[in-house]
């Protein structure tokens, strides 16, 4: 792997078996209506259906998330470097144009359209719940953080780290890199802290403005950034060094026990970037140890990710309802629930694919001509100030 390419074809996999994860866990969630053991004290309590237990390693499909936060980070970052002009204007309307059209489209279907409609316009409560949609701020409130599509809440953590990616930039600047996500260690691991201190003593979770923060995740998705930059100055990322066995066995470890839980994200976004810094250098080609149709599935997934991420749970949900409708109300076992909604990972990947054509790459292809018609702008009022020269 080269510093010059300008892809880098195993974050499609990295993608993919992200949003493979994330979809395997909102089908275990649907069909057994819980998509994780209850606590018991400080520790789950494993009297449950035995079926469950079997399929435990798909309660971590959490960890798509963090898998998505790192690869975002360092995307965004190698872009960054990348582009010829680094204007915040440039870099905020390719931001906007690769996540928010195609997420606008997602929420006007699923709360407008037939056989969800999730919004009936008709109250101010459901005004609201729209709004703060539309305006990406509706992880800001415990009961708007979910309330139309479970999934969109990290759209919306997302394009606020977008938002405050200069001031990221200000700080690495000012300070390094090493400093500044040291800072942005103190300050996750602090709002986790108290996450975790509020739910131990009320038993429920603290003030959405503290722990649906994007700075709640600032650190795991500043390490991707971090090492896009190692990754083009041929520098070493010091936690890169340990072994991503040492973060995974931590990671299990802190999610199994209820006031650590809090931090298993870090744990998982920091193996994350330890495995991808193993496959920049060569020393870990994970294709290989696979089928090559499950590596060109996963690829493939991976291309078409942020659609699937979109659109896949409110079509989960309606598995339940159309099994009640075809089958007269027959009573199924949760897992055959379960198995029915990993059944449409394939119509689902097909309609991505369907998505990503007709919305994403046009949203994308519109937001590159605005570009380039903002940069030729930028260059002839400087041209016409005589702040450049022109070209021989």
């Amino acid at each position: 792997m080269t510093r010059n390419d300008t892809h880098i074809p195993f974050l499609d996999h990295i993608r993919g078996i992200a949003v493979l994860i994330v979809f395997l866990f909102h089908c275990l969630g649907i069909g057994y209506g819980y998509d994780s053991l209850k606590w018991n004290g400080w520790f789950y309590d494993f009297n449950a259906d035995p079926t469950f237990l079997a399929l435990l390693p798909l309660t971590f499909g959490w960890v798509g998330v963090a898998i998505f936060f790192v690869v975002s980070g360092f995307c965004i970052h190698l872009s960054y470097e990348r582009s010829r002009d680094k204007s915040n204007a440039v870099f905020f309307l390719r931001r906007f144009f690769r996540i928010y059209p195609p997420y606008l489209v997602a929420l006007l279907i699923f709360s407008c359209l037939p056989p969800w409609h999730y919004i009936p316009f008709n109250t101010l409560d459901s005004l609201v719940m729209f709004g703060s949609h539309m305006f990406l701020v509706h992880n800001f409130d415990a009961k708007l953080f979910s309330g139309i599509c479970t999934t969109f809440w990290s759209v919306a953590i997302e394009f606020q780290l977008y938002l405050i990616y200069p001031i990221l930039i200000w700080f690495v600047r000012k300070l390094s890199w090493t400093r500044t996500l040291l800072i942005l260690g103190v300050v996750e691991i602090a709002m986790r802290s108290y996450d975790a201190i509020f739910y131990e003593v009320y038993g429920t979770r603290g003030s959405y403005w503290i722990i649906g923060s994007p700075l709640y995740y600032w650190f795991s998705w500043s390490i991707g950034a971090a090492a896009a930059d190692a990754f083009l100055l041929r520098r070493e990322l010091p936690f890169a060094k340990v072994p991503p066995s040492v973060f995974l066995i931590l990671m299990v470890i802190t999610a199994n026990i209820r006031p650590l839980s809090f931090f298993a994200f870090i744990f998982a976004a920091l193996a994350t970037i330890c495995i991808m810094d193993r496959l920049l250098k060569g020393e870990m080609k994970w294709t290989s140890m696979v089928p090559k149709w499950i590596a060109d599935h996963l690829r493939f997934a991976g291309l078409v990710s942020y659609s699937i991420y979109l659109l896949h749970f409110p079509v989960l949900t309606l598995v339940p309802r159309v099994m009640e409708k075809f089958f007269h109300g027959q009573h199924f076992h949760p897992l055959v629930m379960m198995l029915a909604c990993v059944a449409t990972w394939i119509p689902v990947l097909a309609a991505s694919w369907v998505f990503y054509r007709i919305f994403e790459m046009p949203s994308i292809a519109l937001g590159k001509k605005v570009i380039r018609h903002q940069v030729a702008a930028k260059e002839a009022r400087q041209l016409a100030s005589g702040d450049v020269a022109p070209d021989a």
